[in-house]
């Protein structure tokens, strides 16, 4: 009996580890920050959709995406950092849920996916992935009072970017792309960089100091390194 009990004792730990390492792995949280959202999304980028059907079968994933994120905090992150990420996740759910519900939004969406094309994917990509490297340098910049102002200024510079792509290559889709961006920060972001947003002034000296990141990539996605440069401060 006890040699029974022994046992599985020692089946339910095992079992628990390896449940704690798949959730942590931050790889597959990675890519499920990812494709929380369409620019980022491995599926869309490689068969972009051409029909409200075709994107309903990303819209039907996107609840397990967020599951997969939230799981990842919920097991993986300290305390503040899930609060700091379910803020974040709020603004990017409520945008989700707004183009998967609405037959208008989601034509405009695929139409918006349409025009930009595998070029234009891969721009923006490589500008979320160069806008994590510099939250991975934030993150560790000296000095601590700096980390959210460059963060901010950072966020506030590559949307100029994005919007100015966009006024080049899909001009007609300016508008909806801005509200996207904006919807995705939500009021987090408003609240938390105050006078560090929309090309603000403040932000020219700030962004001279934003150091360049040296080391590898752990985090493709912003969302993670943004909630620990958040976190860094505490």
């Amino acid at each position: 009996m006890l040699t029974l009990m022994l046992s599985s004792a020692i089946i339910v730990a095992v079992l628990r580890i390896d449940a704690a390492t798949y959730d942590c792995d931050h790889k597959k949280a990675d890519q499920c920050s990812l494709n929380l959202m369409p620019i980022t999304n491995s599926e869309i980028i490689r068969r972009p959709p051409k029909t409200i059907a075709q994107f309903n079968v990303y819209c039907g994933k996107i609840r397990r995406y967020e599951r997969c994120t939230r799981k990842f905090a919920e097991n993986c992150l300290q305390k503040e950092s899930k609060q700091t990420l379910s803020i974040l996740m709020y603004g990017i759910s409520r945008v989700n849920k707004r183009y998967c519900t609405k037959e208008a939004r989601k034509k405009a969406l695929i139409d918006l996916i349409q025009c930009s094309g595998p070029i234009n994917f891969r721009y923006y990509g490589d500008l979320l992935r160069n806008a994590s490297a510099d939250l991975h340098a934030i993150r560790e910049y000296p000095d601590a009072k700096l980390r959210i102002p460059m963060a901010c200024c950072l966020y506030s510079q590559y949307t100029t970017q994005t919007l100015e792509h966009v006024e080049k290559t899909c001009p007609k889709y300016r508008q909806e792309v801005d509200s996207i961006i904006r919807g995705y920060s939500g009021d987090s972001f408003n609240f938390l960089c105050g006078d560090y947003a929309d090309e603000s002034d403040k932000c020219d000296p700030i962004i001279e100091k934003t150091p360049k990141w040296d080391g590898a990539v752990k985090w493709k996605s912003m969302i993670i390194p943004m909630v620990q440069v958040i976190d860094s401060l505490h």
